[in-house]
């Protein structure tokens, strides 16, 4: 079973601990990009002035903490659809 795209995994909090750095998650909306047809269905933009972006505020290494700044951005992302 593939792993599910937009879900903070395990190593991301396992790397930030080890090197005592915070996290957060960064999202960009763009009106035209080129899926992947891969498991994680990988978008590459098509940049453009209008596409809404943005970040949450970085957060201690905590799973919990790094997946809500992940749901958060993904959230975000999804509300400037057209």
């Amino acid at each position: 079973m593939a792993p599910a795209p937009r879900i903070a995994k395990p190593g991301v909090t396992q790397l930030a601990s080890l090197v005592s750095a915070p996290v957060g998650a960064v999202y960009l909306h763009a009106h035209r990009a080129w899926t992947l047809r891969s498991w994680d269905r990988f978008v590459i933009p098509n940049p453009s002035p209008a596409s809404p972006s943005g970040w949450t505020v970085p957060v201690i290494a905590e799973r919990q903490a790094v997946q809500s700044a992940l749901d958060r951005a993904t959230t975000l992302a999804e509300s400037h659809k057209p």
